[in-house]
């Protein structure tokens, strides 16, 4: 069985550590240009901490949640709800950096680590992206998806014009019956 209060426990955590290495690094980088250190600078560095940072938690909680004495389907949801969080949760600390450059008036985008983590996460979803379009194991059974989910949805259609046009008097009569009987 699930254990819903873990879960709930783990998202809270996680929201601590999003927004922890979002405003670590906004306010770091801010922070830096009190003593004249150029905000992309400073960027470079508080995301440079905060990924760091970020990648250990994620493999600490990998690691406790694989060792713990939950169940499987709990670690299973743990560790892929993780999974599907983990660049969320990397793109805190970029938001961050946004931020401090927005309130410093610069662009972001000379930052080697933002550059660096922008490029390597579009590459990733380039990858990911063509196993699905490329695919023409995939294209095939998407359409096969679609054929059946026509059908369905045809099928569902005509069950609910039935009841509407044909089943009134039917159900009346019905009503009737229980009524007397």
């Amino acid at each position: 069985m699930l254990n819903v209060g873990l879960l709930k426990d783990r998202l809270g955590q996680y929201g601590a550590a999003w927004l922890t290495s979002f405003l670590l690094v906004m306010f770091g980088d801010l922070a830096l240009t009190l003593v004249r250190v150029p905000v992309v600078r400073a960027a470079d560095i508080f995301l440079l901490i905060a990924l760091v940072a970020l990648a250990v938690g994620f493999a600490v909680f990998v690691a406790v949640t694989a060792l713990s004495r939950q169940n499987a389907v709990t670690k299973i949801a743990l560790i892929g709800l993780g999974l599907v969080l983990l660049l969320p949760l990397l793109w805190a600390p970029m938001l961050g950096a946004v931020a401090s450059a927005f309130i410093g008036q610069v662009s972001i985008e000379y930052s080697s680590v933002y550059a660096g983590f922008r490029i390597i996460v579009g590459r990733l979803i380039w990858f990911v992206m063509r196993l699905f379009t490329d695919n023409p194991y995939v294209e095939a059974g998407l359409a096969v998806l679609q054929a059946l989910a026509t059908v369905v949805g045809f099928l569902a259609s005509l069950a609910q014009l039935w009841r509407m046009f044909v089943s009134p008097p039917e159900r009346e009569e019905r009503e009737k019956r229980a009524a007397e009987g």
